[in-house]
Order: structure tokens, then sequence, then C-alpha cells
């Protein structure tokens, strides 16, 4: 049957197995050409069966024509898909055997891995081609991270970030997360501050209970405490965090809010 008998001999032969072939990886299978099957119009199939390996080779016309191979489904039973025909401008009604129910079944979560790592792949050019694979590994790892992450959200029914904020929010907590300054601190106190801002966005969860090298900073500019509910003004700025927190007599809010229990909970 298909030159490819040996690998369903030995890796397949006691496995379901449900997969696309390339016609000419078929030489000996006797099924009908593309003209042919055309001919019989939208939804035609036809197969072959190999018993000496138990394999099965169907042929399936849509759009275009597919052949695929599998070790426990065949043609039936059929059932009808829904779609387009450009000729008629209408939807219709296309018979589908039932190894193209199982196969989309499957495969629709690698084709979506697939379309999400093609979407935001890293601007990288080496002459070392093993730095393309680990920059594939890398962009596959933080896709299967948001999928899970997106999963996990429409459990709990609450709104998740887009992919590529995800991955600039990873990206951010990887680089400055455990990462202490160079050097002996300086004293900025007496320098010029930066023009003040209307808002500023809270540091991620990984970088703001570190626990490491967050340290109090009097200037000269005074904003609203990121963490206590009255919304009282404070000259304290954190040195990392870059977030403006009480820090008198009166309230303490820069101990309580670098604290891990304080933080609200990411689900990835």
């Amino acid at each position: 049957m298909p030159s490819t008998r040996g690998y369903w001999e030995t890796e397949t032969r006691y496995l379901p197995v449900a997969d696309v072939m390339s016609r000419n990886r078929l030489k000996d299978c006797r099924l009908m050409d593309d003209k042919e099957l055309k001919k019989c119009g939208r939804g035609a199939t036809d197969h072959w069966v190999e018993d000496s390996v138990g394999v099965v080779a169907i042929k399936w016309y849509d759009n275009k024509p597919v052949t695929l191979l599998s070790t426990f489904v065949g043609v039936d039973p059929t059932d009808s898909v829904r779609r387009w025909d450009k000729a008629k401008k209408e939807h219709v009604q296309v018979s589908r055997p039932s190894i193209v129910k199982e196969y989309n079944k499957f495969m629709g979560g690698v084709d979506l891995h697939d379309s999400l790592t093609a979407l935001y792949k890293y601007p990288v050019r080496s002459k070392r081609w093993y730095i393309y694979i680990w920059y594939h590994t890398l962009t596959m790892v933080v896709v299967n991270a948001w999928l899970l992450y997106r999963r996990h959200c429409g459990q709990l029914g609450c709104s998740h970030l887009p992919l590529r904020k995800f991955q600039a929010s990873a990206a951010s907590c990887l680089t400055s997360a455990g990462k202490r300054a160079r050097g002996r601190p300086s004293n900025t106190a007496t320098l010029p501050s930066p023009a003040p801002v209307k808002w500023k966005k809270s540091p991620a969860n990984d970088i703001g209970k570190d626990g490491v090298d967050h340290l109090p900073l009097w200037v000269v500019k005074r904003q609203r405490c990121k963490h206590c509910q009255g919304g009282f003004l404070s000259f304290v700025q954190c040195t990392k965090c870059d977030v403006h927190l009480c820090l008198n007599k009166d309230r303490n809010c820069f101990a309580p809010y670098h604290t891990p229990n304080n933080f609200p909970k990411l689900i990835i």
C-alpha cells in the first residue's frame, strides 16, 4: 500500500490514529484521482483498505481533495456539514465521512497553537541554527501558559489579558523579579523629580511582592496612596514599584502593600 508501511506496522499498529497524508506517499493505494473525484461533486468519497496492517485510506472532496489515513475509523457513519457554495451563493449541506469528524475534533488545539505562535515571533537573526529552536520553544511555552490562563479565567468568569499584553507582562516579571541594583545606592532626594502623571499602573505581583529592593524615597511632588482606601496624599514613593504609599506616624501602607497576602491573586 503506502510507502510508509513500516511506520504503520511498528509505531501505530495498536494505536488509534487518524492523520492527513500526502497523496504522493501512497504509491500503491488505488484511489480515484483528483479530476475524477471532482466530477462526482462536493462531498464525494473514495476509500481503500489495507488488511495486512489494518489501515484505511480515505479521499474526500470538499473545497479540494483531502487524503486521510486511520487505524480505527472509516467512512461510516457519515454526517452533513454546512458549507458555503460560491457558485450558488448560498449555504449547502455536504456529506462528511466519520474520519474527517474525528480528525477535526482533535486537531483544533494544534491548529490554534500554531496560529498563536505565529502571531508575535521574536525578531531574531542568527547564524547558529539552535538559537531559532530555543526561541521557538520559548514562544510555545508562553502560548501554552496563556491558553491555560485564559481557561482558568473563563472558569472563574473574569476577563483575561490578550496574548500580547500577557507576553509583555511575563517578560517584565522575568527580567525584574528578584533583581538588585548594581553599586551603592545613590542619594536621589536632591535630584529633580519627573513630571507627575495623572495615573500610574501598579506593578505586577511577581515584582511587588518579591521582597527585594523596595525602599521608601521622599520626593518633592506628592500623589495619592496606592494602598489605602481614603485616597490620602503622600510624599513617600517606593524606589522599585514607582508608586506612592503612606508612611508616617498615623498610617503605614508601605509594609502591607508589599506583603504577598495583600495582593490580588493572578490566575495563570
